[in-house]
């Protein structure tokens, strides 16, 4: 999907609230449509980038015994991508053998790049979704390959092996923080699908102090708590979710301009001549009293 060209200054604007989309433009394009769609002003600029591993031997070495895996595990699209790059690379066949279990849709999605589909989706979409829909499927003594990312928190692997598993889980990429500079204006929301963004995100106290995180993810959303930030969480593990969560928790909120009226939309920083005012309202689904999200379930995947 071709990532989405946000509107160049000078286009038509509405009195809109802000929302920066902290994802890198690989992994953004329909959340990005969405929440245009639903009249929000997006800020399209990601505070990570995906890098290789500084290592690949050991995922090289780990992809070309593949097909000997009773069960691959992918929990985020980067994952998918990196082991088809390094396939291409090596030469080898970029179809899949044996089974695939993924954390959720988008990752699902991403498979395309290996020619397979998954015969496992988790549900809830994260490490506790995995293994209990391996649960009934794992064979004692199974080998499970999960190429993951640099850094990830160990519970997939811990519990894999818990149910009897023989773990292979070279580092397929990791992700580093990119230089960024924040809106030059206030913003209402910031869109979180890691953890490794939260972390990247702690230079920028003041938006801290006023918007509001938008996390796909449990872990996502923890980590978001104990940086400090109030949290709101996508039910599901998707874009439209995650849209739909922000224009409620953000109906209401409106801006006025000064002295122009005008602001620019996308990944370059607002006028730098036009001051932002901005009447705050979150209600909704959006923030409770104590910053915790009021939906009732949470679960996600991405970086």
């Amino acid at each position: 999907m071709t990532p989405a060209v946000p509107p160049r200054a000078g286009a038509a604007r509405t009195l809109a609230p802000r929302v920066w989309v902290t994802r890198p433009a690989t992994a953004s394009p329909e959340l990005v449509y969405r929440l245009v769609d639903a009249g929000l002003d997006v800020y399209w600029h990601p505070l990570l980038r995906v890098v290789p591993p500084q290592d690949l031997a050991p995922l090289d070495a780990a992809l070309r015994q593949g097909s000997h895996a009773h069960w691959t595990v992918f929990t985020s699209a980067e994952g998918v991508r990196a082991c088809a790059t390094r396939l291409e690379h090596l030469g080898e066949r970029r179809s899949w053998q044996g089974a695939i279990a993924v954390v959720g849709p988008a990752t699902a999605a991403a498979l395309d790049a290996l020619s397979a589909t998954p015969a496992l989706v988790a549900t809830p979409h994260d490490a506790t979704g995995l293994l209990a829909g391996l649960l009934p499927r794992l064979r004692a003594g199974a080998t499970v390959l999960y190429p993951r990312a640099a850094g990830a928190a160990p519970a997939l692997a811990d519990g894999l092996r818990h149910l009897g598993a023989t773990v292979i889980d070279p580092i397929a990429y990791d992700v580093v923080p990119t230089p960024v500079e924040p809106p030059a204006g206030d913003v209402e929301a910031v869109v979180f699908c890691s953890p490794s963004a939260v972390t990247a995100a702690t230079p920028f106290a003041a938006i801290r102090s006023r918007a509001i995180a938008a996390c796909i993810g449990r872990t996502t959303a923890e980590a978001a708590r104990r940086a400090g930030w109030r949290v709101a969480v996508a039910p599901v593990a998707t874009a439209a979710a995650l849209a739909d969560l922000l224009a409620k928790a953000l109906d209401g909120v409106r801006s006025t301009f000064e002295p122009d009226g005008r602001r620019h939309v996308g990944e370059d920083p607002l006028d730098p001549h036009a001051a932002v005012v901005v009447a705050r309202r979150l209600h909704g689904v959006g923030v409770d009293q104590r910053g915790h999200s009021t939906c009732a379930t949470d679960c996600g995947e991405g970086i």
